[in-house]
């Protein structure tokens, strides 16, 4: 585990713990890192740790709630962490979960189809989740949810395109999620930056990073930047260590 300060990589601590695809959520009420299921060692989950110190810290674990890769977000107004969707056993899911800060319950209220590699984020001005795009079988997905903690929305169906696992941060000081990157069905990446403002998506910058998938993003509010480290590249296909920002308009890379 790392950290990033503006200037330099400072190593948090080796957690001893080896997972892929296992979404993270930041608790900003308890300050604490949060993070949801994946695969280790070809086993997939359904613990949920807290980053403590150097460590992972085990707060649940739900075997029946089991996945990977599954859209993870924590509601601030609501002070509860939202799960959607993911895989386990080939089994793609489309139901909505709440953690209250003991235990996980289920919503049963209609929303977007199964799917997984959704990006999720929260926007604390509107007080919604919003989660964009994802997989299914043969099929990306471009359509845009919103949860207020008692139902799904549909929003939009237009803006990025089909695409899953993009980037995607929320930039409080202005007010919209921003979302990068991604992959639609046909195998291509984009290297595109997009804006939602809780109306309309607006493409804010071609130029950038290069292509990629299953990258980190966050946005870094005493700084104001959007952070976004590494991810999967295609053509040729490669793993990134790259670190970039974004300032609201323009990317800058930071290190190679």
């Amino acid at each position: 585990m790392w950290g990033w300060d503006g200037t330099n990589w400072q190593l948090i601590g080796d957690t001893g713990i080896r997972k892929i695809v296992a979404p993270l959520a930041f608790d900003s009420k308890r300050q604490r890192t949060m993070m949801f299921g994946g695969n280790g060692d070809s086993t997939t989950d359904g613990k949920l740790s807290i980053l403590n110190g150097g460590t992972w810290q085990l707060l649940k674990d739900l075997p029946s709630l089991a996945r990977m890769d599954a859209s993870l977000a924590y509601d601030s107004k609501r002070d509860r962490l939202v799960l959607f969707g993911g895989l386990n056993d080939q089994i793609i899911f489309a139901d909505t979960w709440e953690y209250d800060g003991s235990d996980w319950k289920p919503t049963f209220m209609p929303g977007p189809s199964l799917r997984t590699s959704a990006a999720t984020v929260y926007d604390s001005a509107r007080g919604v989740t919003v989660l964009y795009g994802g997989f299914r079988p043969l099929a990306a997905l471009g359509d845009t949810w919103e949860w207020n903690g008692e139902q799904w929305k549909l929003v939009s169906e237009s803006g990025p395109g089909p695409r899953s696992w993009p980037g995607i941060a929320y930039d409080s000081k202005r007010k919209r999620t921003i979302l990068f990157g991604g992959e639609d069905e046909k195998g291509k990446f984009y290297s595109d930056t997009w804006a939602w403002n809780g109306k309309a998506w607006t493409c804010i910058a071609n130029e950038g990073p290069p292509a990629r998938i299953q990258t980190a993003m966050v946005y870094d509010s005493l700084r104001d930047r959007i952070v976004l480290f590494g991810g999967v590249k295609n053509n040729p296909q490669g793993i990134l260590d790259d670190l970039w920002e974004f300032d609201g308009s323009r990317w800058t890379q930071k290190q190679p």
